[in-house]
């Protein structure tokens, strides 16, 4: 159901009037007058999600599949958040799988036959496919096990307890 009508009326003197409507002409006695859904008609189709799937299935980008598809990145966005169209949202999460496969595919067969640029690879998994693809860097604190249970007994400690422990260690 549309949030906004668009009512176009002409009354017998011909003029024009258009205003938005619950769906009734705003004008008595107008002449002719008949009710439309106010904005532009979707381009969104059934067999969108499945074409969403084979461009990713190749390796394209959300972004390239948008292109493929003739609709701007900003609307494949929204449809893919519309709860209206779960099948298209489901088409996306299974492309992007799809293209991560194919794109680890490409560098296996790269890196088995010598060809290919690594440096390349590389680059696009980290900035395409960061849950999988990320540095993981491990920090040390440099505490020790013993510093461990040193500070594990401070929290525990009272006032009293904390004041002669400071105390001791003077």
């Amino acid at each position: 159901t549309p949030t906004s009508i668009l009512c176009i009326c002409s009354d017998r003197e011909g003029h024009r009037d258009a205003l938005a409507s619950p769906g009734l002409c705003p004008r008595e006695g107008g002449f002719f007058g008949f009710v439309m859904p106010a904005g532009r008609p979707t381009k969104y189709t059934e067999d969108m999600p499945d074409t969403v799937v084979e461009e990713m299935r190749q390796g394209k980008s959300k972004r390239e599949t948008a292109a493929a598809l003739g609709i701007h990145y900003d609307t494949f966005n929204e449809w893919s958040k519309d709860p209206n169209k779960p099948e298209f949202s489901d088409a996306i999460k299974l492309g992007e799988n799809l293209s991560q496969a194919w794109w680890e595919e490409q560098m296996r067969e790269a890196a088995v036959n010598g060809t290919g640029n690594a440096t390349l690879y590389i680059f696009n998994m980290k900035n395409r496919f960061t849950r999988d693809w990320t540095d993981r860097k491990e920090i040390d604190h440099g505490l020790t096990d013993e510093a461990i249970n040193i500070l594990t007994k401070v929290k525990s400690m009272t006032d009293e307890e904390l004041e002669r422990f400071v105390g001791a260690e003077d």
